[in-house]
């Protein structure tokens, strides 16, 4: 009754004095560790603290039911499962139900294979109510085990007072707990380092990631990779000694080796013998063999077997029982190939199967890849399913050499195509895919982005693809908005972003509160243009003041139109047909730009002076300025998806793939500028699987990256490429393809913060000039006599000559910390077009 009472007196100190309680036990005494910081007040405290622990445990507990009606019985049962006596009751229940094969005759199995057999068959049944062994392993500890009738009665004598609690210090232990400090001492002496309390409780198991994404192949059919055949060829191959140097050497090692497998197809025998230096003969002409091993036929089986003569009467009569054992040392095999085998029907073979899968044994719904597609179910052993994936992954990994952190440089210029990098055959929009779902100051993307990939960007390019829909544009905040293509538009926005909650800002502004009502009606299910929705807004306004549901005069005038636009725009609910609006937005600060209206003349009217003009009402607002939001105006809202697991992770399969289209490798420092949805953590267990079905690689590709890298299988001709290539391009600091910020030991020190006033001249996997303020304060590396210095110089008149937001004029104030036209430089910046204007470089 002692250990009963250990386990729930240590539940509850645990969730009284919130920390870990160990406990020990034995038929004299129960020794708790409790830390000196759990209770106060000395003596006294602890005999309080003990007293209370008592009467909690009589307590009946409301969440119980059956035969648990107190609180102690329920804190034991909760953590009674865990311990090692529930464990080997578990064990010893699995023998002798027979679930737990053990060798054959005349072998023993050791019992630490035991107890791992027992544990996975535990974790396979541990979601079944009323699996036998479990229940029988309940049976075993509390009517054979414990005395539980003796702790219901211990724990109510102490609490009506017929058993006295007395307490006081000591300062060596008494006689009756010598034993259980010699028990503590060897415990604490064994243990590890792990917190196997922790594990569990995070539902972690102390298994790595990699692990993880192995047991969840292993267990998920939908999330397992297809083997190839050289892979299970050659794993088979190892597992049955069918390979030379790995066969048995001699007949007595030969016999003990088909002892060991039970029965050997024909096909299979003949394979095993072509591997040994000696054709061994099971006739007369061997008396050893002959005498123990046996050519035999399973009844009804249309492949014979070697059997040795310990399974000749059980693979005679009852053959399909040693289904577990034999298919330790099989590969992938088809439900058909084991109803040739074992001489049974398809029907019996599939119960068969689906009785080693229920407890764990086996692993049905193999796929494996073959040329010519076959209807047969392939199943496998648990345990060689799993050594398989890992050798999938391993060989799945090329062999690559890791490059400096410097050669980042020129891969990322090559991947995102900038404009001496690009690659041939690209299209006229090729560059603007790389940029997908990446989020940004929304003038960012006309004035630095884009004019860097292509030289000669037109707007219209952009306009064109979001036209002819192949392209989206959407708010992400303030004044920030992403790219990507329609179908992506599902991976930027997660179920838990999506509708975004009512702003905060629609107190102030009641017209946002009257668009929310029109997106409820569907009004932007189709696009409509400022007129409309200030119309819209209009109506529904009217019809709430009429009702009483919004106090006072809900002001429709067009900044207030404006400002509920954009609000919608930043939140991720409106999008329009055309850029042009971001465009006009940027241009004026995204508010309406107000203009004082034309003075009426007033008393008498001159001959000479201008006629009002008479407008239809309806069109008064609407004559000269137009509308102050440009475009037509829809709903990006999408359905719910039903949060099926598998349509989650198909969705960040996606997302993953849109990120290495982007970066080539994936790695952390990468991660922390994109949008939620495309979280390291968030992403990380998706990037395993995909590991694991080989559409990624893990490596080591880049030096200075402090944490794993994945890539494509084929990223080492890009290495190679990047090695190569030395074109001088440039790029804004807080592009997407910018290395400043990402923390990456080995980059070059003098790469400036990630601010969006700083722009990086590149030639190669150099850095040839850094402009800061805007590119009135330039930083230049390499020498004046150098021919780059000229195409650096035509690099710099960029910000003015581009077709969107041409700067007025560049202004280059000084260079190397030295006044412009003092420098060494300014000679080849004058003969590019620049002139001094007191101190100063000026390109008009």
């Amino acid at each position: 009754m002692h250990y009963p009472l250990s386990l729930a007196l240590a539940g509850e100190l645990e969730e009284t004095l919130k920390c870990r309680v160990a406990s020990f036990s034995n038929d004299d005494a129960i020794l708790f560790l409790i830390p000196r910081h759990g209770i106060s007040g000395g003596i006294p405290g602890v005999g309080e603290t003990i007293r209370r622990a008592f009467a909690s445990l009589a307590r009946p507990d409301p969440t119980a039911s059956g035969g648990t009606p107190t609180r102690g019985e329920r804190l034991f049962r909760n953590r009674l499962e865990g311990s090692g006596i529930f464990g080997a009751n578990f064990r010893e229940a699995a023998e002798r139900s027979l679930l737990l094969p053990k060798a054959g005759f005349g072998k023993r199995t050791p019992l630490w294979i035991m107890r791992q057999r027992a544990k996975r068959l535990f974790d396979a049944a541990v979601g079944e109510s009323g699996f036998p062994v479990t229940a029988e392993a309940w049976r075993s500890c509390l009517v054979d085990t414990f005395d539980m009738d003796g702790f219901r009665t211990l724990v109510d004598s102490v609490n009506d007072g017929r058993i006295t609690l007395s307490f006081f210090s000591g300062k060596i232990p008494s006689p009756f707990s010598r034993d259980m400090v010699r028990q503590e001492t060897g415990y604490f002496m064994y243990e590890g380092d792990e917190r196997a309390d922790l594990n569990s409780a995070r539902g972690g198991g102390g298994a790595t990631l990699s692990d993880a994404g192995i047991m969840e192949a292993v267990g998920n059919a939908a999330m397992r990779p297809a083997l190839k055949p050289e892979t299970v060829r050659d794993f088979t191959g190892r597992l049955r000694r069918e390979i030379a140097g790995w066969a048995p050497d001699d007949a007595i090692s030969l016999c003990d080796w088909v002892k060991e497998r039970i029965a050997i197809p024909l096909d299979e025998w003949e394979t095993l013998c072509g591997a040994m230096s000696e054709k061994p003969d099971v006739h007369e002409s061997d008396p050893y063999l002959g005498e123990r091993v046996k050519k035999i036929s399973a009844p009804g089986a249309t492949v014979a077997s070697i059997v040795h003569v310990d399974w000749e009467a059980t693979w005679q009569n009852e053959a399909i029982t040693l289904l577990g054992p034999w298919l330790r040392y099989q590969g992938p095999v088809s439900v058909s190939r084991i109803a040739e085998v074992f001489g049974v029907g398809k029907r019996e073979a599939d119960e068969a199967v689906n009785a080693l899968a229920q407890v764990g044994e086996l692993v049905p719904d193999v796929a494996v890849e073959t040329e010519n597609p076959t209807p047969d179910v392939f199943v496998c052993d648990r345990e060689n399913l799993e050594m398989l994936l890992r050798l999938s992954r391993r060989k799945a990994r090329p062999e690559i050499r890791e490059r400096p952190a410097a050669i980042l440089l020129p891969f990322l210029a090559m991947r995102h195509g900038f404009s001496s990098a690009a690659s041939d055959g690209e299209t006229d929009a090729a560059f603007i895919k790389k940029l997908r779902a990446f989020c940004a100051p929304a003038k960012l993307w006309e004035t630095e982005f884009l004019p860097a990939r292509c030289g000669r960007y037109n707007p219209e390019t952009l306009d064109r693809e979001i036209r002819e829909g192949r392209l989206v544009w959407y708010g992400t905040g303030k004044e920030r908005i992403g790219i990507c293509g329609i179908d992506d538009l599902d991976l930027v926005f997660s179920d838990a972003d999506y509708p975004p909650p009512p702003s905060k800002s629609n107190q102030a502004n009641p017209a946002s509160a009257v668009l929310d009502m029109a997106f409820d009606s569907g009004f932007f299910d189709r696009p409509r243009d400022f007129w409309e929705t200030k119309e819209k807004i209009a109506e529904l306004s009217a019809k709430d003041e009429s009702s009483g549901q919004i106090r006072g005069n809900a002001d429709v005038g067009r900044k207030s139109c404006v400002d509920a636009i954009w609000g919608k725009v930043w939140s991720g609910r409106l999008s329009s047909d055309s850029f042009e609006p971001v465009r006009r937005g940027v241009e004026n600060g995204f508010s309406p730009v107000e203009r004082e209206p034309p003075e009426m003349p007033t008393g008498q009217v001159s001959r000479n002076a201008p006629r009002p003009p008479r407008l239809p009402r309806a069109l008064r607002d609407r004559w000269k300025e137009g509308a102050p939001v440009r475009g037509s105006w829809y709903s990006l809202a999408m359905d719910k998806t039903c949060g099926d697991p598998f349509d989650l992770e198909c969705r960040n399969r996606d997302r993953v793939r849109l990120l290495l289209e982007r970066w080539g490798v994936l790695c952390r420092p990468f991660f922390e500028h994109e949008a939620r949805p495309f979280s390291w953590s968030g992403l990380l267990p998706t990037m395993r699987r995909m590991e694991l079905s080989g559409e990624l690689v893990a490596g080591r590709f880049f030096a200075g990256v402090n944490s794993l890298q994945f890539a494509s299988p084929s990223i080492g001709r890009e290495l190679e490429r990047a090695e190569s290539f030395d074109g001088l391009h440039w790029m804004n600091a807080a592009d997407p393809a910018s290395p400043a910020g990402l923390g990456i030991e080995g980059l070059d020190p003098r790469i400036p913060g990630r601010l969006a006033s700083n722009r990086i001249y590149f030639r190669g996997d150099k850095i040839v000039a850094t402009a800061g303020k805007g590119g009135r304060e330039l930083r230049v590396f390499i020498e004046p006599d150098d021919p780059d210095v000229a195409t650096l110089a035509e690099l710099l008149k960029i910000p003015r000559t581009r077709k969107v937001f041409p700067e007025r004029k560049i202004l280059i104030e000084r260079i190397n910390s030295v006044d412009a036209t003092q420098s060494e430089y300014s000679c080849i910046f004058k003969a590019g077009g620049f002139v001094p204007d007191r101190g100063r470089l000026c390109f008009w």
